[in-house]
């Protein structure tokens, strides 16, 4: 049997997502497939739209088997952390046989290319990323020059490295390799809006253009073609009920977390990525703090992104403390966010051959784990109990706690209850 694992956010769930998800069924020939979901809060640093229930509703109904929770720590963590941990938990489930993931540029044999540079890192690499870090490079721009130097004859290489998409792949490709997993890699053509395009498109628009159309147009007229006719369906029933939810929804939090962070510790430097520098800079500004995206900008600089600001400012306001590391078997789980009914025998399975605890019923969790892996449940709670005190304080709708919720099902679809 042939179980084929993604790694998504689903943020929302769009037209672009089914056709990947059919053009992975067709070219790895998957029985079933999985999809490792981010929680509430994702890669670029940002909460998700609606909650992570809602997303995997959508997921199984678009064509999603299973689909298992990318703890908090990974899912709003650098491109290596991400990718790392995504792939971890595919192959700790112990079913997967395949994984597949979009590109924008690269090959197949030039990102595993890549990704064996990146791992191995050959001494020519090591000498000229040195040196172009000594002469006062970003160390983005230093890794390019480097592995141009090692890698003459990849072509595109600056635009892989600087697409969001292929870079993932080169972490997905490294991870596999690091774990020496036997999951066989499929690297898939996206199609569509990039993965950073703005603006609404007739065709397969960004999940980052449906959002910035949802919160300027305050509805979801402009949404409707973009999203399948049952995603816009959920989205409807709970709009301005549990969503849509965005950055500046989390500002007064975030302050908070700041003002508190660093009245009791003098400096941010102990979270997650953050560095003294960094440090300084938000303490700096922080006397003109207005809301969480106006800051972000305010203190983004050339060699940082916005993303990984925000990133950096969201692990002070979930208590995300150094060093940040990948899942492994001593600080991870597997949560069952969802599932079908036919899928029903790789929950079964899963249970059999992971080496890490697989967990359904929340409440479970304190029972089964302990020490990291214990934390990290901790971590997620916390989140969760954030990203719900911000649905009621914007919606006035009160959710019953993670710790409250039932697997139940509906039409041979089972999902955590909502709680309402």
């Amino acid at each position: 049997m042939k179980v084929t694992g993604i790694i998504a956010e689903f943020n929302p769930f769009h037209r672009g997502h089914e056709y990947f998800i059919k053009e992975t069924l067709k070219e790895t020939g998957a029985d079933h497939i999985i999809a490792v979901l981010s929680g509430d809060f994702t890669q670029r640093g940002i909460p998700g739209l609606c909650d992570r229930h809602l997303r995997t509703l959508m997921a199984l109904r678009g064509g999603v088997d299973a689909v298992i929770e990318l703890p908090v720590m990974a899912s709003c963590a650098s491109a290596e952390f991400f990718a790392s941990s995504g792939v971890f938990l595919l192959n700790a489930s112990g079913i997967v046989t395949d994984i597949s993931f979009g590109v924008e540029y690269g090959k197949p044999e030039d990102l595993s290319g890549i990704a064996g540079v990146l791992l191995a890192e050959p001494e020519e690499y090591r000498l000229v990323l040195k040196e172009g870090l000594r002469k006062g490079l970003s160390y983005p721009l230093a890794r390019s020059q480097a592995l141009k130097e090692v890698l003459p004859s990849v072509p595109k290489l600056s635009d892989i490295l600087n697409s969001p998409n292929d870079i993932l792949a080169i972490e997905y490709l490294k991870a596999l390799k690091r774990l020496d997993s036997p999951i066989t890699p499929h690297p898939l053509k996206r199609y569509g809006a990039e993965y950073n395009d703005e603006k609404i498109r007739s065709v397969n628009s960004s999940a980052l253009a449906i959002r910035k159309a949802v919160e300027k147009d305050g509805d979801l007229s402009s949404v409707k073609d973009q999203v399948p006719g049952y995603v816009f369906d959920l989205l409807s029933e709970q709009f301005n009920i549990t969503l849509p939810i965005f950055p500046r929804d989390f500002s007064a939090l975030t302050l908070y977390s700041l003002l508190r962070a660093c009245h009791s510790e003098g400096t941010l430097t102990g979270y997650a990525d953050i560095s003294e520098s960094l440090s300084d800079r938000i303490i700096k500004k922080l006397p003109d703090y207005s809301d969480l995206e106006g800051f972000t900008g305010a203190i983004k600089t050339r060699d940082m992104t916005y993303s990984r600001i925000l990133r950096c400012l969201m692990h002070v306001l979930l208590d995300m403390k150094k060093p940040e590391e990948a899942l492994n078997e001593s600080n991870s789980f597997i949560r069952i966010l969802g599932f079908k009914e036919t899928a029903s025998p790789l929950i079964k399975e899963m249970r059999k051959r992971s080496p890490i605890p697989v967990i359904s019923r929340l409440s479970d969790g304190p029972k089964l784990l302990s020490g990291k892996a214990l934390k990290t449940f901790e971590q997620d709670l916390f989140a969760s109990e954030l990203y719900r005190t911000v649905i009621f304080n914007k919606f006035g709708t009160r959710l019953s706690s993670e710790l409250s919720r039932r697997m139940t099902g509906n039409g041979g679809i089972f999902t955590l209850s909502p709680g309402l």
